[in-house]
């Protein structure tokens, strides 16, 4: 892999590499640090290493943490809990979407390297890939947790997950918050492959060059995001959590499945709504 812009390359959190191909390869190391942090400053920094990409664009982007047993833990959960108001906190959470969607539109293929631990904000900019390759190591965990820190998904992690997997797989991964193994995210589709950790950098590379059209979701998983059904589902979906939680005392499976039944069928839209519905539930006493 060889370097094309010397020190420029380095932003802080941040290595970008362009090799031969022309393939970027943006390494995630927060300094000092056993893991990565989506801080507000990381989410600056890629965000200008994208904004430098929209003007000098590779032949494909890959992200990779140099972490040796973790990928992306999530946001940076201190900053997050000193906001004071909705106000600052959807601030906080349109930043990572304006990232996120930055990312999405890229008009080169980027793709997503997981091993090790990738969670929240991590499996939420994966999602913003167009491809997600991860190690099969049992190190390997991805999972959207948020909703046992008293939220759901805000960096468009409810509409991106749900445009991957289908509707009631992704739900069920965001209302119950588990980790899932590499081997049990492929087979929902939420990554798109899963390889030994020695071909890793080799499937990521390959996918980055031949950029394959993904299949679409099988017919009677599409249909679950009807209009005409959403509220039959979301209705069973809110009797399983009530069993669990009431809304008053747990805001956030209740706001989550609201979003879905509401907003499912208009991606922009839901995706305005997921940061000002995090928002409202940031500044509650359950968050």
């Amino acid at each position: 892999m060889t370097t094309t812009n010397g020190s420029d390359n380095s932003h802080g959190n941040w290595n970008v590499e362009r090799d031969s191909n022309n393939i970027a390869w943006v390494h995630f190391n927060k300094p000092d640090a056993s893991a990565n942090l989506l801080s507000q400053t990381a989410i600056k920094e890629l965000d200008d290493i994208i904004s430098g990409f929209e003007k000098d664009l590779p032949q494909a982007v890959i992200i990779l943490s140099d972490k040796k047993d973790s990928f992306i833990f999530g946001a940076d959960i201190k900053e997050f809990t000193a906001l004071d108001n909705k106000e600052q906190a959807l601030a906080f959470m349109l930043k990572g979407h304006a990232l996120m969607n930055r990312i999405e539109k890229l008009s080169c293929p980027t793709v997503s390297m997981i091993h090790g631990l990738c969670f929240g904000g991590g499996t939420e900019l994966s999602l913003a890939c167009d491809y997600i390759v991860a190690s099969d190591d049992k190190k390997t965990k991805i999972g959207l947790p948020e909703i046992k820190l008293g939220i759901h998904p805000g960096y468009g992690g409810t509409a991106r997950s749900i445009e991957r997997c289908g509707p009631l797989a992704a739900m069920n991964i965001m209302l119950t918050g588990r980790a899932l193994t590499a081997r049990a995210a492929n087979k929902i589709k939420l990554i798109d492959a899963m390889v030994p950790v020695r071909q890793l950098k080799s499937a990521a590379e390959s996918y980055a060059l031949t950029a394959p059209k993904r299949k679409p979701l099988p017919f009677l998983t599409r249909i679950t995001n009807n209009a005409l059904i959403r509220p039959l589902i979301a209705s069973q979906m809110r009797k399983q959590v009530a069993t669990k939680a009431k809304p008053e005392h747990y805001p956030a499976p209740y706001s989550l499945i609201k979003l879905w039944q509401q907003y499912a069928g208009n991606k922009k839209l839901m995706l305005e709504k997921e940061a000002i519905a995090v928002a409202d539930l940031a500044t509650t006493d359950t968050a």
